[in-house]
C-alpha cells in the first residue's frame, strides 16, 4: 500500500512539473514539496526550474534548494553534487557561494568526514566577502571536526579564537569557550576544564542557559575528580537556574541522583 501511494505522489509531482511553464512555477512546485518533506518530488521540481532558468543566478538557486532537498533527505552525495553545481555558476553571488560551500561542509561533517570537513569548511573562508555569518559557522565547524578528530591542540586553536573575538555574538563564543573545556576533559585535564567552563559566565551578553549548561559541565568534571560536594553545588545551581534546558536540568539531576547513591553507601 505505501508503495502505492509513493508512486501516485511520484506521478502527481511529474504532472504538476511538467506542467511548470515558467521558472517560478517550477519552484513553488519544489518548495511545496520541500515543505510537505518530499525531498525526492521536491528535487525534481528543482530540476525542472533549473531548464526554465533564464538568469544565472536563478540556475543557482535552484541548484542549492535541490542540494537542500537532498541534505534533508540525508542523500549527501546527491545533494554535494547540487551544491558544486551551484558552485560552478560564476555569476553567483558571494552570499550564494559562502552558503553552498559551508553546506556542502555539512554533507561532509553529516557524514563523520571529519578531515573533509575541515577542507571544505576552510574554502568559505576563502570566499572574497563571504557572509560574515557563514564565515562564523564554518570556524565553529572547523573546530568540531578537529575536536572529533581528536586534534585536540588545532580544536583549542580554532575555538581559543572564537572565543576571543569580541566582535563575535555571545551565543558563539559560548560554545567555543564550552568546547576549550571539553578539549581539556577530553584530555582529563580536569582542573582546567573547570577552568575553561567557568569562563562562560564571564562573556558579556551571555545567554543564562549557557552559564547553566557550563554549571553542569563543571559539576561532571568535579564528580569524575571525586570532589563530590563541589560536584553537588554545581550541578544543584544548574537545576535552580530558571533559564536552563530541560536537558541541562535532566542531565544535572541525573548525576545528582549518582552522588545520593554514593553517598548511601
Amino acid at each position: 500500500m505505501k508503495k502505492v501511494l509513493t508512486l501516485m505522489v511520484a506521478a502527481l509531482v511529474a504532472i504538476s512539473v511538467h506542467a511548470a511553464q515558467t521558472y517560478q512555477e517550477a519552484v513553488s512546485a519544489g518548495d511545496k514539496e520541500l515543505k510537505g518533506k518530499n525531498y525526492d518530488a521536491a528535487a525534481t521540481a528543482f530540476d525542472e526550474a533549473v531548464k526554465l532558468a533564464e538568469k544565472p543566478t536563478d540556475k543557482a538557486s535552484a541548484y542549492f534548494k535541490a542540494g537542500e532537498a537532498m541534505r534533508y533527505a540525508k542523500k549527501y552525495d546527491e545533494a554535494t553534487e547540487y551544491f558544486k553545481k551551484m558552485l560552478a555558476v560564476d555569476e553567483s553571488s558571494s552570499t550564494q557561494k559562502s552558503l553552498a560551500q559551508y553546506r556542502l561542509g555539512l554533507c561532509c561533517y553529516a557524514q563523520k568526514k571529519y578531515p573533509e570537513t575541515i577542507v571544505e569548511m576552510e574554502k568559505v573562508l576563502a570566499i572574497d566577502k563571504a557572509h560574515k555569518s557563514h564565515v562564523a559557522y564554518a570556524k565553529r565547524y572547523i573546530g568540531y571536526a578537529q575536536y572529533n578528530s581528536k586534534d585536540y591542540d588545532a580544536a583549542a586553536k580554532t575555538f581559543g579564537e572564537i572565543a576571543n573575538d569580541e566582535s563575535a555574538p555571545a551565543s558563539y563564543r559560548a560554545v567555543a569557550q564550552t568546547y576549550l573545556g571539553h578539549v581539556n576533559y577530553a584530555q582529563k585535564k580536569y582542573a582546567e576544564a573547570i577552568e575553561e567552563f567557568k569562563k562562560v559566565q564571564d562573556i558579556p551578553k551571555v545567554n543564562p542557559r549557557d552559564v547553566a549548561e557550563a554549571d553542569r559541565l563543571i559539576g561532571n568534571a568535579y564528580y569524575t575528580m571525586k570532589e563530590y560536594d563541589k560536584a553537588k553545588e554545581m550541578l544543584e545551581k544548574a537545576v535552580a537556574n530558571e533559564k536552563a534546558t530541560a536537558a541541562t536540568k535532566r542531565n544535572a539531576s541525573s548525576m545528582l541522583q549518582r552522588i545520593e547513591k554514593l553517598n548511601k553507601k
